[in-house]
């Protein structure tokens, strides 16, 4: 949804890269860079909350007697597991983006050649 509201605000300069030469790629390129820096942040900034809060929440089940052995059991994901979770979650996102973009970019041409 965020990549459409993006595309759709950027309406009028697709339309002067279109009407300056620009091929669709170019045009793709240029959303997909944005993206790319944006969804890198924001997986780095949700994966580090939901580590910390991992962190929390051990530390305070370790403090409790009853606790201390479901806090000793309780591990966060390996560096292996963790990797290819934000890949799956990031080549799902960025090709959903893609799509969208490429829908978006295609439907806008043809709003404006008619």
């Amino acid at each position: 949804m965020m990549v459409r509201v993006y595309i759709d605000d950027s309406k009028q300069e697709i339309e002067i890269r279109s009407l300056l030469g620009a091929t669709r790629w170019s045009i793709y390129q240029l959303f997909l860079r944005d993206i790319f820096y944006f969804l890198a942040a924001s997986l780095f900034v949700s994966f580090s909350v939901l580590f910390l809060i991992f962190t929390y929440t051990k530390n305070r089940l370790s403090d409790s007697e009853l606790s201390s052995i479901i806090a000793d059991n309780f591990q966060f994901l390996s560096l292996n597991e963790s990797l290819f979770v934000i890949s799956a979650i990031f080549i799902f996102i960025y090709t959903n983006s893609f799509f969208t973009i490429q829908s978006s970019v295609n439907r806008l041409n043809q709003l404006t050649n008619d």
